[in-house]
């Protein structure tokens, strides 16, 4: 894989190299980070809104009536 990298960054021109090369910065940057965790206090309440329940969701189900 490196070999197809660097082959087919040499076809390209100087300007397109130096672009290449930034790129390749962005995303070192970017996959080297460390992982960040959110804290417990910052984590509650992150669904808030984002989640509906039915009205009758602790309704008995009409299908299952005969095993009740």
């Amino acid at each position: 894989m490196e070999q197809i990298i660097l082959k087919r960054l040499q076809q390209l021109p100087e300007s397109a190299q130096q672009e290449a090369l930034q790129f390749i910065d962005q995303l070192l940057a970017k996959y080297q980070q460390p992982q960040q965790f959110m804290s417990r206090k910052e984590a509650f309440g992150i669904w808030r809104g984002k989640l509906w329940m039915a009205d009758d969701f602790d309704a008995p189900l009409e299908e299952l009536a005969e095993y009740m």
